[in-house]
């Protein structure tokens, strides 16, 4: 993960995604496997027809240009929850615009409204007299049960209220950019259907400021289409081989990183008797998302993250950027797409990238840390060795304990070699009581200790709030944001 200020990461480098996104579609556009009686190649390519339509009308919908969509060429896919996205994030589509302007392609991405709320207060870093505080406004009338395509958005005097309080804050960002953002949201939230619709309409507008262009298609859009329904028949159709292969993928991933439990990075799908679980949620408006059994297929399905990530890069993308987390993950959906369909999973990308506000870029957080470490190990000495801390001074009393502890120190040593069990804690005796009255002679020197650790716990709790990476990509200037583009192109 890029922790520098500015600092983006792009893995493979570009050349190398380049070339591999005409590996991926020579893998999967000439392959001879069959999946749900269609041959990939020829069920790819009605996929993609029928979702680059949909995405066109959906993007048009919203307002945006989605132009010309070439019948050809590579399709480069991404996508994320909805919610106030970060640079990491924001990054992402910087890439996607980038590569689908390098191949001659089209750059889509999914929105994946099916997941549940994460991420969606609003935050700001702001200025206080003890120093700085993030300031949080959560939305009202959320069910963080219900997935995001059944939120409703904020009504008008939630965000008459947002704008109204952070009027009177002092933000350690761009002021002008919280007032921005908040109008933006504020008429996004007016036009939207639902709380996913929102956020995809604020990030594709202050993105799209930047001259990037990209389609936009929600989860709930793709799951109706028929290309999707092939993909659920056809593993609906071997369950027992689907869960045999997704749990043995997730078993590979387990003991390649050392995790122990069952339920990291995700749970085994379950077996009931015959009944088998799949990879899937049933949803309905305002009602929790439930686990789906091959023989219960009924009303709206939904694919869990492995189950959207296998359906995306095998059966629509010709290349899949990845966040980090994604990236972690997705070696559970390489096993799982070669062992299940017999393919080759395609290769994808991972890009990610970082912000500060402009006063937590020359904060150096590895030196302050060290610095706490080197005076908590002070405070743990002065219990153990007092004597290191005896100003010049101090009392002939001070001496004098110094002079009895160490004769007991030497003691203590030649007792090692053979001593009885009363003879050596009566030593030790004599060191903890001999340290105690040292102790009390040097406590001003643990008190100011104690003071500077303090100062530097507050020091680092003010470093925190400086370099947290998360805070909304639209928090910051066009001026900054264009210097992460400008490290991908």
């Amino acid at each position: 993960m890029p922790t520098g200020p500015r600092e983006v990461l792009v893995w493979p480098e570009i050349g190398r995604i380049i070339e591999d996104v005409e590996l991926n579609r020579s893998l999967l556009n000439d392959s001879s496997a069959e999946i749900g009686g269609y041959r990939l190649g020829e069920l790819r390519r009605s996929v993609r027809r029928e979702l680059l339509g949909r995405a066109g009308e959906y993007t048009r919908g919203l307002g945006f240009e989605a132009g010309e969509i070439p019948e050809a060429g590579p399709l480069i896919v991404t996508g994320h929850q909805c919610q106030f996205n970060h640079a990491g994030i924001f990054i992402k589509y910087a890439l996607l615009d980038y590569l689908a302007g390098r191949t001659g392609g089209v750059a889509l991405n999914i929105v994946v409204d099916s997941d549940l709320p994460k991420n969606i207060d609003f935050r700001v870093p702001v200025e206080k007299a003890d120093g700085a505080a993030v300031r949080l406004w959560r939305m009202g009338g959320v069910d963080g049960s219900v997935p995001m395509e059944f939120q409703a958005v904020p009504g008008e005097e939630f965000w008459a209220a947002v704008e109204k309080e952070a009027g009177g804050l002092r933000p350690i960002v761009d002021s002008g950019k919280v007032r921005e953002v908040l109008g933006e949201a504020r008429e996004c939230s007016a036009r939207a259907g639902n709380l996913a619709e929102m956020f995809t309409l604020l990030n594709h507008r202050l993105a799209g400021r930047l001259g990037l262009r990209w389609l936009e298609l929600p989860v709930s859009r793709l799951c109706d289409s028929e290309g999707f329904g092939v993909f659920a028949a056809d593993m609906a159709g071997r369950a027992a081989e689907a869960v045999r292969c997704y749990n043995g993928a997730l078993a590979e991933y387990r003991g390649r990183n050392g995790i122990s439990g069952r339920s990291r990075p995700m749970p085994d799908l379950r077996v009931a008797g015959d009944r088998f679980e799949l990879p899937f949620w049933k949803v309905g408006r305002g009602k929790r998302r439930e686990g789906v059994f091959a023989d219960d297929m009924d009303g709206s399905l939904r694919p869990r993250a492995v189950g959207l990530t296998a359906f995306l890069r095998l059966f629509l993308a010709d290349y899949f950027i990845h966040g980090i987390g994604g990236a972690r993950y997705d070696e559970v959906t390489d096993s799982f797409v070669s062992e299940f369909y017999g393919v080759r999973a395609p290769r994808f990308g991972c890009v990610s990238a970082t912000l500060y506000p402009a006063g937590g870029e020359g904060l150096d957080a590895a030196r302050l840390a060290e610095q706490l470490r080197q005076l908590e190990r002070m405070r743990r000495d002065v219990v153990y060795n007092p004597q290191r801390y005896l100003g010049t001074g101090n009392s002939g009393g001070a001496a004098e304990l110094t002079a009895r502890r160490e004769a007991a120190v030497r003691k203590n040593e030649q007792l090692k070699a053979g001593g009885s069990a009363e003879e050596r804690r009566a030593v030790f005796e004599e060191i903890r009581e001999v340290n105690r009255q040292l102790k009390e002679i040097v406590a001003n020197a643990g008190r100011e200790i104690d003071e500077k650790i303090e100062r530097l716990k507050c020091r680092t709790k003010l470093e925190e709030i400086w370099r947290d990476r998360e805070y909304y990509f639209g928090l910051f200037g066009n001026d900054v944001l264009r210097t992460l583009v400008d490290k991908i192109v």
